[in-house]
């Protein structure tokens, strides 16, 4: 890992706070660089925050029965890594590997909370994450259970979001 510099302007973080606090987050984040699969975090390390990306690519996965892993997303810049972690325990409940060379801004769990209770419009739209990953895996999780195998796999390849086979 190196350190780098942040322009304070692609990742989700710097995106979607308010202004002021941007001069605030350029003191308390931390700028870092992985290479193509350096582990970003792994699955039962203590959990010390939250990673914002914002170039690359990464994989979020999970140790699966016999040594397999379970892909749980793929990231890319824009993104948010290391959120299952936030209020969930001490541990990372997932690993994060870097699928590319990629840059993230990290800030620490302290620093985050005091985000959230300073910038309102910020925990709305973090909010409003987690919303949205919560709502694509439930869907995928009713895929798996109602799609046939060769389906899940055309979807997949093709890029196309797993669609619902019920309507509920």
């Amino acid at each position: 890992m190196k350190d780098d510099t942040c322009d304070l302007s692609s990742c989700f973080l710097c995106k979607h706070c308010i202004p002021e606090w941007k001069e605030v987050i350029a003191v308390r984040k931390k700028t870092i660089s992985f290479k193509k699969g350096e582990v970003i975090f792994k699955e039962g390390d203590k959990v010390n925050g939250i990673y914002f990306l914002y170039s690359g690519a990464a994989k979020v996965h999970k140790q699966w029965v016999d040594d397999q892993e379970l892909i749980i997303r793929f990231t890319r810049a824009g993104d948010i890594l290391g959120h299952r972690g936030i209020g969930a325990g001490d541990l990372y409940p997932v690993s994060a590997t870097a699928l590319a060379e990629s840059t993230a801004c990290f800030i620490t769990n302290s620093f985050l909370e005091k985000t959230l209770r300073a910038d309102h419009a910020f925990t709305y739209r973090l909010m409003q994450f987690y919303f949205a990953e919560l709502q694509k895996a439930e869907m995928r999780m009713r895929n798996l259970a109602l799609m046939e195998v060769k389906d899940r796999i055309l979807q997949l390849i093709q890029g196309q979001p797993m669609k619902p086979i019920l309507n509920s």
